[in-house]
C-alpha cells in the first residue's frame, strides 16, 4: 500500500526551509514540536525526558489502553477487587492486542528453556510411545500423550525469574513502557491464564499456559489459540536510571517517584518490589537469580569506548549475579548495518544514510562526536569472556519508516539552528538548510514512488547468559536455574517459532472388544492397555432393547420417512429442517417429530439426517418405548459404574446415512463432571465395515485413531471429551441405510444442566432449562426407588413463551408453529409443545396416566 501523502508537518517543514533559504533565518523551532514522527532527544530539549533519551510520561497512552491517564488519575476506585480487573484486563490487552515485543517473549522462551534444558528432548525421544512404561508404537509417530511435559490445567507448573534485578542503563531504547507493563504480568500471570474476555464469556475458554517443552507454542496462531508462557517472579528490584555523574540527584530521584507511581498503577505487589535511583543504591551483598540489563551506554572515542561496557558489565556479573543465575541484556545495535547495506543499499537505505551523515557532520560542528552502540556480536564476546555461558543470543531486525527517516532529518534541523554563529558562517547554515530540503524533496519522492519503509540492516538484540555454579554450589538444588543449556557461539536473526505440525491422520489401531453381559459396562481400553482418556464405554444391551425400538418407530411411521428421506433424490439440503406429524401405534394421537440434515462442518462430508421428538406429548411416548425394551438395565450399569446419584433419560433419536465421505470429528459433552452421555444403540447397518471412528487427541494435536463396529448385543456411550466422528462409507449402491438410535442421559445438576440445555437449543426441548431439569432423577437413582418402569414423570413445569405476541405470531391456524424458525422455538406455551400440568399429572406412574399404552 502507498505511504500517505505529504503530512501538514511536512508542509510546514518545506516552507520554512524554503523561508530560510531567503532570508538566512533559524528554522521555526515548532516544525520538531509539531511533528508526529519519533525525534532522537537530547537530554535538555525535553524535561520530560531522562539523559538516556527515553521519555517516562507515555506509559499509560500506549494503543493498547481504551483509559486515557485524565480518566485513571481522575477516578477515585475503592473496591480493590474491581481495580484488580482492570488491572488485569489492560494486561491483557497488553499481552494480546498489542503483541509485546518479539524480544520479551524470546526471553522467556529462553528461560523456559534453561529452567527445564532436557524438556523437548524428552519429549522427543518419548514421542511414537504410548506411555512411559511401554515401547509399543503408537498409530501416529509423533504421539506424545498427555502426561510428557504437559501442564496439568488445575495445577499448572510456572517457571520462577526468582528475583529480578532490573537495570535500566544509559542506552535503554524506546523508554520504559513494554517493560514495567511486562513485568507486572509476571507477577498477575497465573491469574492472566485464568482470565477469559467477555467476548469469550459465554464459551469461559481460558488461557492455557505453554507446555514446559514449547511444543503448543509458536508464532503463527491467533493470540486466543495460543498458550501463554508459564513464567512468574517473585519479587524485583528495578534501578531507574544509570550511575551517570552528569544526571542531576534531583533527575534521579524524580524518575524514582515516577516509576513507583506506574507500578502502583499496572498491580506491582508493593511488598515485592523496591524501586532505587541507580545501582549504587542497590543494598550490598544481594545477589539476584535473574539480571536484565535494559540496554547499555552508546559510546564514542572520547569516553573510553567500548572498555566502559566492559567494566559495566563485569560489575553487574560480579556483585549482583547469584551462581547459575541468568544475565538478560537488552539493546539496540547501530541504525546502519555498513555490510548488510552495502548489499542492500536501495534509494531509501541511501537517503537515510546521508542524513544520518548530515546529522553527525552538523553534531561534530558543536563538538559532538558521533556516537555509535555496541553490536551485539561485541556484547555477545564479552558476556562470553568474562565466563558466562551464552545460551541465546538473537538479533530483531528493525525497518524505519518514513516518518522515522524525517525525524532524524528534523532533529539536524535543530541541531543547525542552534550553530554558534560565531564559529560557523551564516553561509555554511544556508548551505546545511539546502542540504535538509534537498534530503526531504528526495524522501518525497520516494513516499509519492510506493516505497514504505527503509531496511538498512538496524537490529534490537536479547542475549541471555547463564553464570556456572561453583563446585560448592552444586548441593543446592533450590537455585532458580540450576541446568545449563549448550553455548550459542554467535548471534543469529530471529526466526519465527512455525506451529508444531500434528499429525492427524494417524495409521488405525485397535482397542480391546471383550463379549458383554446385559447390564455390564466397561470403558474403551487400547489393544496395548492403555486407557482411552474421554469417558466412552461399551455396555451390554438387553436382548428386547434393540427389536423394540425398531417396532415402535415403524409403528410411528418414521422408518419408513427416513427409508424415503435417505434416497439420494430426496435428501434434504445441508443445514435445513422440517416438521413431521406422525400418529402413535399406541394411542393413535398424532405427535410431531422433526427432520434435520445438518451442515457439513470444517470440510467434512456427509448426508447424515437427524429424526427426533418434537414436543413433549411424542417424547413420553419414547419414553415408554425404551421402558418396554429394558432400558433400566442400561441406566443402572451407567449409574452404578461412574458412581452417580440419579439418572434421567431424553426421549429417542434417530440418525440415518448412507454415505459419509469424511465423518465430523468432536464430543458431545465436556465438562459435565462425567454427567452427561449419549448412548448409542444399532438399529439397521448395511455391510461388515466399522461405522463408528474413535479419536484421542493429545495435548499437541497428534491422535490416535480406532474403529468400531456396532453389535447387537452392545450399545456405545459417549460422554465428556469422547471424540469420535461417523466413520467414512458408501451404501448408496446397494440401496442400503445406516440406522442408528440416539439416547442422551443426564445426572441434572447445575453443573451439568447448561450441557444439557445447550446441546442442541434450536429442537425440543428448545434448551429450555426450567423443563429439562424438571426431568431430574426420574429414571434411576441410586437408591432403587426410580425407574422407567414405575416412571412417575417429570417434576410440575408451567411453560411461558420467550417472546411477546405469540398468541398473532402463530398464525391463524398456527401454521408458523410447523414451521422451524423463531416462533416454533419461542412460543412454547402458545404453540402447545408442552403438556399443562392438569393433562400430564406429575408424581403419578406414567403407566396410570397412559393407560392405554402397553407398559
Amino acid at each position: 500500500m502507498k505511504m500517505q501523502q505529504t503530512t501538514t508537518t511536512f508542509l510546514q517543514f518545506l516552507f520554512s526551509l524554503q523561508l530560510l533559504a531567503f532570508q538566512h533565518h533559524h528554522f521555526i523551532s515548532s516544525v520538531s514540536a509539531q511533528s508526529s514522527a519519533p525525534v532522537a532527544v537530547e537530554q535538555q530539549q525535553e524535561e520530560h525526558c531522562s539523559v538516556d533519551g527515553s521519555c517516562y510520561f507515555d506509559i499509560l497512552n500506549d494503543d493498547s489502553s481504551d483509559d486515557d491517564d485524565e480518566e485513571e488519575d481522575s477516578s477515585d476506585v475503592d473496591n480493590n477487587d474491581y481495580e484488580t480487573d482492570i488491572i488485569i484486563d489492560n494486561l491483557y490487552s497488553f499481552l494480546t492486542t498489542q503483541r509485546y515485543t518479539l524480544p520479551l517473549k524470546t526471553l522467556e522462551r529462553s528461560h523456559l528453556r534453561t529452567t527445564h534444558p532436557t524438556a523437548l528432548h524428552y519429549t522427543l525421544s518419548h514421542s511414537g510411545n504410548y506411555s512411559d512404561s511401554s515401547i509399543t508404537k503408537a498409530g501416529s509417530s509423533q504421539w506424545v500423550g498427555r502426561t510428557l511435559n504437559a501442564q496439568i490445567a488445575s495445577d499448572p507448573t510456572y517457571t520462577t525469574f526468582g528475583s529480578l534485578l532490573d537495570i535500566v542503563t544509559s542506552g535503554a531504547h524506546g523508554g520504559r513502557q513494554d517493560t514495567l507493563r511486562w513485568m507486572s504480568t509476571l507477577f498477575h500471570r497465573r491469574e492472566l491464564v485464568q482470565y477469559h474476555g467477555e467476548e469469550n464469556e459465554d464459551e469461559a475458554r481460558y488461557i492455557k499456559p505453554c507446555r514446559i517443552d514449547l511444543l503448543d507454542d509458536n508464532d503463527e496462531q491467533p493470540f486466543m489459540k495460543q498458550c501463554l508462557l508459564g513464567v512468574a517472579v517473585e519479587e524485583v528490584v528495578s534501578v531507574v536510571s544509570n550511575e551517570n555523574v552528569n544526571e542531576e540527584e534531583e533527575e534521579g530521584e524524580r524518575k524514582r517517584l515516577w516509576a513507583e507511581e506506574q507500578m502502583r498503577r499496572l498491580g506491582y505487589p508493593s511488598n515485592k518490589v523496591e524501586v532505587v535511583s541507580s545501582l549504587n543504591e542497590v543494598k550490598e551483598g544481594t545477589l539476584f537469580d535473574t539480571i536484565i540489563v535494559n540496554g547499555l551506554p552508546v559510546q564514542n572515542n572520547s569516553n573510553g569506548g567500548k572498555e566502559v561496557v566492559d567494566l559495566k558489565l563485569e560489575h553487574v556479573i560480579q556483585t549482583y549475579l547469584k551462581p547459575g543465575g541468568i544475565m538478560y541484556v537488552f539493546g539496540e545495535g547501530p541504525l546502519v548495518n555498513e555490510e548488510y547495506s552495502i548489499e542492500n543499499n536501495g534509494p531509501g537505505e541511501q537517503v537515510f544514510g546521508d542524513i544520518l551523515d548530515l546529522l553527525d557532520s552538523v553534531k561534530s560542528l558543536s563538538g559532538v562526536h558521533p556516537q555509535k552502540p555496541p553490536t551485539a556480536s561485541f556484547i555477545h564476546r564479552t558476556i562470553s569472556r568474562m565466563g558466562l555461558n551464552v545460551v541465546t543470543s538473537t538479533t530483531f531486525p528493525t525497518s524505519y519508516s518514513y516518518d522515522d527517516v524525517t525525524s532524524y532529518l528534523e532533529e539536524a534541523v535543530e541541531w543547525i539552528d542552534e550553530l554558534d554563529t560565531q564559529r560557523v558562517s551564516q553561509d555554511m547554515k544556508k548551505s546545511y538548510y539546502q542540504m535538509c530540503l534537498n534530503l526531504l524533496d528526495r524522501v518525497e519522492d520516494l513516499k509519492e514512488a510506493g516505497y514504505e519503509e527503509v531496511d538498512t540492516g538496524g537490529y534490537e538484540y536479547m542475549i541471555a547468559a547463564q553464570l556456572p555454579k561453583n563446585d560448592s554450589d552444586h548441593d543446592d538444588d533450590d537455585d532458580a536455574h540450576a541446568a545449563v543449556l549448550p553455548t550459542v557461539e554467535t548471534p543469529t536473526p530471529y526466526q519465527p517459532k512455525e506451529k508444531y505440525q500434528a499429525d492427524q491422520d494417524p495409521n488405525v489401531e485397535h482397542l480391546l472388544f471383550p463379549p458383554l453381559a446385559p447390564g455390564v459396562m466397561e470403558t474403551y481400553k487400547w489393544a496395548n492397555g492403555d486407557a482411552y482418556d474421554g469417558l466412552s464405554a461399551r455396555i451390554g444391551i438387553p436382548p428386547q432393547l434393540k427389536d423394540t425400538v425398531i417396532e415402535y418407530v415403524k409403528g410411528l411411521g418414521i422408518w419408513d420417512i427416513i427409508l424415503d428421506t435417505m434416497k439420494p433424490e430426496n435428501q434434504m439440503r445441508p443445514d435445513s429442517t422440517k416438521i413431521l406429524t406422525v400418529k402413535s401405534p399406541y394411542s393413535g394421537q398424532n405427535f410431531t417429530w422433526s427432520a434435520k440434515r445438518p451442515d457439513n462442518f470444517y470440510g467434512t462430508s456427509s448426508d447424515m439426517h437427524w429424526f427426533d421428538a418434537a414436543d413433549e406429548a411424542s417424547h413420553e411416548e419414547a419414553l415408554r418405548a425404551l421402558a418396554k425394551g429394558g432400558f433400566d438395565e442400561v441406566l443402572n450399569a451407567i449409574g452404578t459404574y461412574l458412581g452417580l446419584d440419579h439418572l434421567v433419560s431424553f426421549s429417542i433419536g434417530i440418525l440415518a446415512v448412507t454415505k459419509a465421505d469424511k465423518g465430523y470429528v468432536h464430543v458431545d459433552f465436556s465438562k459435565s463432571g462425567k454427567k452427561a452421555a449419549n448412548f448409542l444403540v444399532n438399529l439397521q447397518t448395511p455391510s461388515d465395515e466399522p461405522e463408528l471412528t474413535v479419536i484421542e487427541e493429545d495435548d499437541v494435536g497428534n491422535r490416535r485413531r480406532a474403529q468400531v463396529k456396532y453389535s447387537n448385543e452392545v450399545g456405545i456411550l459417549n460422554g465428556d471429551d469422547a471424540m469420535h466422528a461417523t466413520n467414512e462409507c458408501n451404501h448408496r449402491a446397494t440401496g442400503g441405510v445406516r440406522i442408528t438410535a440416539s439416547i442422551f442421559i443426564s445426572q441434572l445438576e447445575k453443573a451439568s444442566l447448561k450441557q444439557v440445555a445447550e446441546h442442541d437449543r434450536y429442537y425440543f426441548p428448545f434448551g429450555n432449562m426450567d423443563w429439562i431439569f424438571a426431568q431430574r432423577g426420574r429414571h434411576w437413582n441410586k437408591e432403587g426407588t426410580a425407574s422407567m418402569l414405575d416412571d412417575k414423570g417429570r417434576k410440575p413445569f408451567e411453560p411461558v413463551d420467550a417472546i411477546e405476541g405469540c398468541e398473532y405470531r402463530v398464525g391463524e391456524n398456527k401454521e408458523e408453529c410447523m414451521v422451524h424458525g423463531e416462533v416454533r422455538m419461542n412460543c412454547y406455551k402458545t404453540c402447545g409443545f408442552f403438556k399443562d400440568d392438569s393433562e400430564y399429572r406429575p408424581g403419578e406412574e406414567r403407566k396410570v396416566v397412559s393407560a392405554d399404552l402397553p407398559i
